[in-house]
């Protein structure tokens, strides 16, 4: 499960965990954050 607001989808950091994950077919269950 991920939490995804603004900030984590400008973060550099962020989107290389994602992509990480998406390379091993790993399964994400995205959560949109609003403030």
């Amino acid at each position: 499960m991920v939490s995804i607001s603004d900030s984590y989808k400008q973060s550099t950091y962020c989107q290389a965990e994602a992509e990480y994950a998406f390379k091993r077919e790993r399964r994400l269950l995205p959560i949109m954050v609003k403030p």
